[in-house]
């Protein structure tokens, strides 16, 4: 099993969910 960092998982997700998920990565 491969470790996934955090920026590779954001990638990941925002392929599907488009720029939202930068939006809320720097709120967070």
């Amino acid at each position: 099993m491969k470790t996934v960092t955090k920026k590779e998982v954001a990638k990941r997700v925002a392929k599907m969910m488009g720029e939202k998920i930068y939006v809320t990565e720097e709120f967070v």
